[in-house]
């Protein structure tokens, strides 16, 4: 588990880098020290957020499989009082 746990934080810290590279390269994109900080994240991703995200993925698919095919109702909060005031002409 740990093998395994340690290539998926690699890959994933390659393939974050690799893309940095290739953005780099078409043009200089960021000042250097913005370029620094992107790597910093390229590595920090890997931990946390992307196992959030693989949570919520999972979480979905487990609801189609279940047949929730909608998305909740959303409620509706609108701009009454401003298409109220556009028809009265104070807009």
């Amino acid at each position: 588990a740990v093998m395994l746990f340690v290539a998926v934080v690699l890959s994933g810290t390659l393939i974050s880098i690799a893309a940095l590279l290739v953005a780099e390269h078409a043009g200089r994109l960021f000042p250097p020290r913005d370029t620094g900080r992107l790597l910093l994240w390229a590595v920090l991703e890997n931990f946390g957020i992307r196992q959030y995200f693989s949570l919520l993925r999972a979480a979905g698919y487990l609801r189609m499989f279940k047949g929730v095919t909608a998305w909740e109702k959303a409620e509706r909060k609108g701009f009454a009082d401003r298409d109220a005031k556009r028809q009265d002409g104070a807009i």
